[in-house]
């Protein structure tokens, strides 16, 4: 009993977890199935969704920054510097959960 009870402290388990554990070897299961990933992600963002924001955000306007003209990527496009993702995200909160 002394023992059982030093196992527990040092290991920080609980007797409930060793009775599991005793009764899943007795029967048997001597692993555990893993579930991780196996819930949706309740955060991810649908292809609709996803194309409303790509399309809010090509609706802006662009501008090519007089420093990669010469020798950078042409077709690199620059937002204005003013614009920033506070007032992106209030602009596309007023044009689509506007009441």
């Amino acid at each position: 009993q002394c023992c059982y009870r030093t196992f527990l402290e040092i290991f920080k388990v609980t007797r409930s977890r060793i009775e599991n554990l005793q009764k899943r070897i007795r029967l048997g299961h001597l692993s555990f199935e893993d579930k991780r990933g196996l819930q949706p992600n309740p955060r991810k963002l649908t292809t609709e969704k996803r194309a409303t924001i790509l399309e809010h955000i090509n609706s802006f306007p662009t501008y090519i920054s007089h420093y990669c003209r010469a020798n950078g990527d042409p077709e690199r496009k620059y937002l204005d510097a003013e614009l920033n993702v506070s007032k992106m995200h209030a602009l596309y909160s007023e044009m689509f959960f506007a009441a």
